[in-house]
């Protein structure tokens, strides 16, 4: 008995120390969401922080991916949202920043439905921030 302890030790110490990569193998699905952040008079606000987030389509609340861009000096942004599986329906949900001292808000953006699918796929979006109250 002592041998198999001092044999389950060497081994499980030995595991421990090479970790054993997961494999990710199956279908991929995305959408690449592209747009732009102007002002309501068609001003485009750079440097806009966005939390692009791909939610699940019942509830817009579970996220599936996120990620955080900045708008260019145009105003675009783009950012791939990517989900290990099948196709499926989720709710886009953006929220946008924008620099301290731009005199716009920032503000929220809902888009339902969208789909995570095969790539390529895009959705386009674009965003009209308010003046700061």
């Amino acid at each position: 008995m002592p041998a198999f302890r001092a044999l389950f030790a060497v081994l499980l110490a030995a595991s421990a120390c090479s970790p054993v990569e997961p494999i990710i193998d199956g279908p991929m699905a995305g959408l690449e969401v592209i747009g732009t952040v102007r002002t309501a008079d068609g001003t485009p606000v750079a440097g806009a922080t966005l939390d692009v987030r791909a939610r699940t389509a019942t509830t817009c609340t579970g996220v599936v991916d996120q990620g955080l861009v900045t708008s260019t000096a145009m105003g675009t942004f783009s950012r791939t949202l990517l989900n290990w599986g099948d196709p499926m329906d989720v709710c886009v949900w953006i929220a946008v920043v924008p620099p301290a001292g731009s005199g716009v808000a920032a503000d929220t953006v809902t888009v339902q439905p969208a789909r995570l699918q095969r790539l390529p796929a895009s959705l386009s979006v674009d965003i009209v921030l308010g003046a700061q109250p």
